[in-house]
């Protein structure tokens, strides 16, 4: 595995800690009814944040098809 991939590895490893956190955070701030953010704040970010994991794999999928082709 190339530094590229490990890279992109540890980029994915995280943005899922980052989506793993913001949805435990969210979730305390609803129990706890805390006014820090709204949901749907978080939830975009949460969002955008899945998009990017989306865009990752894919990129590295394509990337483990050049290398098996070549």
């Amino acid at each position: 595995m190339g530094d590229r991939d490990e890279a992109c590895e540890r980029l994915l490893d995280n943005i899922e800690d980052a989506i793993n956190s913001l949805e435990r955070g969210k979730d305390e701030c609803e129990i706890h009814d805390w006014d820090l953010f709204p949901p749907e704040e978080i939830e975009e970010l949460i969002e955008t944040l899945r998009e990017m994991a989306a865009k990752l794999n894919v990129k590295m999928t394509e990337m483990d098809e050049v290398e098996t082709d070549e």
